[in-house]
């Protein structure tokens, strides 16, 4: 295999369009504003939580600044688990290769059967291709946790 960075076309295409209301995957457990505020930062995303603050007419930089959520800053939070909470709500996530090259076999199969198998079965250097336009391991870190369906073009 090259050297150079090869590129895979895939395309992840959202099979449902409409957001449902399912219930969260998170629970408070402290009855207190900060607790709340993570709360809806994960579950409505960071606009709503502002909104919250600013309701209460708290300084909004102020608790992001000082807000922790699970150890994690409020604004990495909220982009972290709203992210999985709108996968989840869209649904499933059909993924397409739009060819037939071994790249965009790579790219499928590194998120449907992981990583680290699909490098030692073709014996490829996880950095040199890239999927979608970003190297293989982001790729299947960014989409991972997406209920996916498999369709080949």
């Amino acid at each position: 295999m090259k050297k150079s960075l090869l590129t895979a076309s895939i395309a992840l295409c959202a099979l449902a369009t409409s957001v449902s209301a399912q219930a969260s995957d998170f629970a408070m457990t402290q009855d207190n504003f900060e607790t709340k505020v993570c709360y809806v930062a994960a579950t409505e995303g960071l606009e709503t939580a502002e909104k919250l603050i600013a309701d209460k007419g708290l300084s909004v930089r102020k608790m992001k600044q000082n807000v922790k959520c699970n150890n994690t800053d409020l604004v990495a939070f909220a982009k972290r688990y709203s992210q999985r909470q709108q996968a989840k709500n869209n649904g499933p996530v059909q993924l397409v290769a739009t060819n037939n090259d071994i790249e965009s076999k790579i790219c499928i199969e590194s998120l449907t059967q992981g990583l680290s198998q699909t490098v030692a079965k073709y014996r490829i250097n996880k950095e040199h291709i890239r999927c979608n336009g970003v190297p293989l391991p982001r790729f299947v870190r960014q989409n991972q946790q997406l209920d996916l369906s498999v369709s080949v073009n």
